[in-house]
């Protein structure tokens, strides 16, 4: 799509950037569990507990289903034909 969506001239750059968001989105939930783990603290062995967890899945969960609903919202833009045949 950001082939199709750009010039030809600069398709390749346009491909680079959008192959980009994947690993930066991937690393900005990393960050975003973490802070939410630290809110809950550690327990006295020193790790997480199941509440922390608890909190932090159900987001990822909402974030996943909206990133979804987000790929139905996408603009076609490649030609169909008709393979009626």
């Amino acid at each position: 799509m950001a082939k199709e969506l750009f010039p030809v001239e600069i398709a390749g750059t346009s491909v680079r950037m959008v192959n980009l968001f994947p690993f930066l989105g991937g690393a900005v939930m990393q960050l975003a569990f973490g802070k939410v783990l630290d809110w809950h603290g550690k327990n006295e062995a020193g790790a997480y507990p199941a509440e922390a967890y608890s909190s932090a899945l159900p987001a990822m969960l909402i974030i996943s289903v909206a990133a979804l609903i987000c790929t139905f919202l996408l603009k076609d833009t490649f030609p169909r034909s008709d393979r009626s045949a």
